[in-house]
């Protein structure tokens, strides 16, 4: 049985909040980890901030940069590269990667990391490849989606290359569930 270790001190360059679970083994380098984050066992994160109350499944890497709102969970065998800043409250489905070069070489002497910018509340299926790119609050990446273009807020994208197929305006379930019902 692997054991889980209650962390409350400063380790490897990195603190580690009130309350932090990190079941062992896992590699946490020079990061800051919030209150009551839970990190699975084989995990790889390196110079990133993990705020409060945020799940991170078995097998996920996390680069340096990168910014984990407080709420969010990342399921396992997930990647998340440099650049990447996910809000509150996130759903990052199990194997979910994300990339931070649109079009990548093998030596390139320019190189420069791309940002991806993920709003509050976005749900990411499970297998979606997200490039470089701006996700609005609330939107929803179908599971295998691969997100080449800026998502708007309240969209939901699905396929390879990614498109919106439904945008999520504000009362619009309940008014199409009123209507259904008075039939």
């Amino acid at each position: 049985m692997i054991p889980r270790i209650k962390i409350v001190q400063e380790s490897l360059g990195s603190s580690f909040g009130e309350g932090a679970t990190i079941t062992s083994p896992t590699n946490i380098n020079n990061c800051k980890i919030g209150n009551k984050v839970t990190i699975s066992p084989f995990c790889n994160i390196y110079g990133c901030e993990i705020e409060d109350d945020v799940f991170i499944g078995p097998f996920t890497e996390i680069q340096a940069g990168v910014k984990v709102g407080r709420g969010s969970r990342i399921q396992s065998h997930s990647f998340v590269a440099s650049g990447a800043e996910i809000g509150e409250d996130c759903f990052w489905g199990h194997g979910a990667i994300s990339c931070n070069d649109k079009h990548p070489k093998a030596n390139n002497k320019n190189w420069k990391c791309e940002k991806l910018i993920i709003g509050n509340s976005v749900s990411i299926g499970s297998g979606a490849i997200l490039f470089p790119v701006l996700v609005g609050d609330g939107a929803v990446i179908g599971a295998g989606a691969v997100v080449l273009r800026d998502v708007e807020a309240g969209a939901t994208v699905v396929g390879n290359p990614a498109r919106k197929v439904f945008k999520n305006v504000p009362g619009y379930l309940a008014r199409s569930m009123t209507a259904t019902l008075k039939g």
